[in-house]
C-alpha cells in the first residue's frame, strides 16, 4: 500500500538516493536534489501523462503530434527532413508516417526528381485533426505546468533550461 499523503517534492528527493545512494547523495543538498530530480521526474511524469490525455481525446501521441505540425510547416518534406527535424531515425519516423498515412491524415508520394524518395504532406483532415490537437496540448500545458509558475518563476526557468541545454548541446556535438 502506497502513502497517498507524501509531498511529491521528497518522494523526488527519495528517488535521488535510490539512484545514486546515501554516500554519493549526501554530497548534495536538499535543494540540488530537488532541483535535479524534480526537472528528472517533471520530464517522466508530463510528456506520460500528456500522451494519455491526447491519445485519448485525438488518437494522437505527443510524437505523432510533432510529426504533424513538423509536416504542417514544410511543404511537401521527405522523411529524412522530418527525421533530421526531430531527432528521429528515418525509420522510426517512416514507420510513424506509415501509422498517420493509413489513419489518413497524410498521402505519401513519389518525388518527381527522384523515384526513389517520397514526398510527404497532410491531408485535409490531417489538418484538421492537428488544428484540434494543437488546442488541446496548448490547454493541457497551460493547466499542468504554466498555472503553477508566476511570470517570474517561468522567466527564471526559461534563462535555466536555455543554459544547460546549450552546455550539454555544446558538449554532445563535441563528441
Amino acid at each position: 500500500m502506497t502513502d497517498t499523503t507524501r509531498d511529491p517534492a521528497d518522494a523526488v528527493e527519495l528517488g535521488v538516493e535510490y539512484l545514486l545512494g546515501n554516500e554519493l547523495s549526501s554530497r548534495w543538498d536538499s535543494d540540488q536534489k530537488r532541483a535535479w530530480a524534480g526537472v528528472m521526474e517533471i520530464s517522466r511524469l508530463l510528456p506520460a501523462k500528456h500522451d494519455r490525455e491526447m491519445i485519448a481525446e485525438h488518437g494522437l501521441s505527443l510524437t505523432l503530434l510533432r510529426l504533424l505540425g513538423g509536416l504542417n510547416e514544410r511543404d511537401q518534406p521527405q522523411a529524412r527532413d522530418l527525421a533530421a527535424d526531430l531527432d528521429m531515425s528515418t525509420g522510426r519516423v517512416s514507420r510513424h508516417l506509415a501509422t498517420l498515412e493509413a489513419a489518413g491524415l497524410l498521402r505519401r508520394t513519389h518525388n518527381a526528381e527522384d523515384k526513389r524518395s517520397l514526398d510527404v504532406e497532410l491531408t485535409d483532415a490531417g489538418r484538421a485533426r492537428l488544428a484540434a490537437a494543437r488546442q488541446t496540448a496548448l490547454e493541457i500545458v497551460e493547466r499542468d505546468f504554466l498555472a503553477h509558475l508566476t511570470t517570474d518563476e517561468m522567466a527564471t526557468l526559461a534563462r535555466i533550461t536555455t543554459r544547460v541545454l546549450r552546455a550539454n548541446a555544446s558538449t554532445d556535438n563535441a563528441r
